[in-house]
Parts: C-alpha cells; sequence; structure tokens
C-alpha cells in the first residue's frame, strides 16, 4: 500500500477509491475526460492496493473480498478502455 494510504484501513481506502469512481462519472458526465480518466485510475489504483493486501490473505472472507474487488476492477477496466 502507498506511503500516503498505510494507516488507512482497507475499508477507509475502498471508501476513498469509491468517492474517486463517483467523482469520474460524474466528470465523464460531463465532458471532462482527462479528469475523468485521472479519477478512474485513482480510484483502481487504490483498489489495486486492497486487492494486493487480499492477495496476501488466507480466510475464506479474504478470498471472497479479494474476488469481488477482482471483478470491480475488470468493470472498471471496461468502462476505462472504452474512454
Amino acid at each position: 500500500m502507498s506511503e500516503a494510504n498505510a494507516t488507512l484501513s482497507q475499508k477507509q481506502v475502498l471508501t476513498k477509491a469509491l468517492i474517486l469512481a463517483k467523482e469520474a462519472v460524474t466528470w465523464d458526465t460531463n465532458n471532462k475526460i482527462s479528469e475523468a480518466l485521472a479519477a478512474y485510475d485513482q480510484s483502481t489504483t487504490l483498489i489495486g492496493e486492497v486487492l494486493q493486501q487480499l492477495s496476501q490473505g488466507g480466510s475464506d472472507r479474504q478470498r471472497e473480498e479479494y474476488r469481488r474487488l477482482k471483478s470491480i476492477v475488470s468493470a472498471f477496466q471496461i468502462e476505462y478502455s472504452s474512454l
């Protein structure tokens, strides 16, 4: 996890990622493509950091959370590539 996010919980990081994703949608809706792409990129980077942590965990809950977040990242990547 990046140094800035090292003290945040996974939930806090994911909340921050969700806020950025919502901002990206707003930028995209308003045809502000460069801003939307930057927000999508930041959001997926944060989710990727949490995924990295979860991939190192061994519990059933962590594996399920990993799969769920991985599908979210895939959806963002599809949206991101269409811009």
